[in-house]
């Protein structure tokens, strides 16, 4: 089940950050986007535990998506999905960046409708990787969703 994140949720978040991450973002990041109005967090729960997790912003009507995590034994079953669409009901476009290596996500973020955009040369550290720019606009098939 998808809800928006609270702060009993932020350690769950960063144990699963550290797990998905090679450059996992510090507790207090994590804890900005339940504190501060126009971050936001996303979860996804599954007996009790998260699985997942998205973090973004929202300034309407545009929204940047920062990170979207899935637990590697929970993949596969549209968690990363959900909590995409959960966020993307919040703005009518949104941007992101994404390792172009990452084919799963760039999969993903392709069926949800974004449009690569360009590229970042040397974005990511540790590994060093170029950045995929994606942007999306909501569209009325959005709306029958």
């Amino acid at each position: 089940m998808v809800r928006k994140g609270t702060k009993e949720d932020v350690r769950a978040v960063c144990t699963l950050e550290k797990t998905v991450f090679s450059d996992p973002w510090r507790e207090d990041d994590v804890l900005r986007h339940v504190t501060e109005g126009h971050l936001v967090l996303y979860v996804y729960e599954e007996n009790g535990d998260i699985v997942g997790y998205l973090l973004g912003a929202v300034i309407p009507p545009e929204g940047e998506l920062y990170r979207v995590a899935v637990a590697p034994d929970a993949r596969g079953r549209g968690m990363g999905e959900a909590l995409c669409r959960a966020f993307l009901a919040d703005s009518e476009v949104c941007f992101l960046e994404v390792r172009k290596s990452n084919a799963a996500a760039r999969r993903l973020y392709e069926k949800l409708g974004f449009l690569l955009t360009g590229e970042r040369r040397g974005y990511y550290r540790d590994p060093k990787e170029d950045a995929c720019l994606y942007r999306r606009e909501e569209t009325y098939e959005d709306h029958r969703l």
